[in-house]
């Protein structure tokens, strides 16, 4: 399994550390981000989750869609940051407490 690491405010993919982490119960997504600001999206992941990537390569976000949907449906949160790449999958135990 790839390197996953979690609190109540980091969140770490494939060695990435997401400092911030907010759920958007209505629109049912899942906000990691550096606490920049984003801009648009310029990536995605097979799963459909938006990435944002800054101008040096680096992923400094990511927006979960359907976060709720894919826990109930698959019992876990698929995020595969890179095409080829490993995929990170969060147990509800890990998500829920976000």
């Amino acid at each position: 399994m790839p390197d996953l690491a979690t609190s109540k405010s980091v969140v770490a993919i494939c060695g990435v550390r997401f400092t911030h982490v907010d759920y958007d119960e209505l629109g049912d997504l899942l906000y990691l981000t550096k606490g920049l600001p984003l801009g648009a999206a310029n990536g995605d992941t097979r799963e459909g989750h938006a990435v944002f990537i800054d101008e040096d390569g680096r992923v400094i976000g990511v927006i979960v869609m359907g976060a709720r949907w894919h826990l109930e449906r698959d019992g876990t949160l698929n995020v595969t940051l890179r095409d080829g790449g490993p995929t990170t999958r969060f147990e509800r135990k890990v998500v829920e407490p976000l």
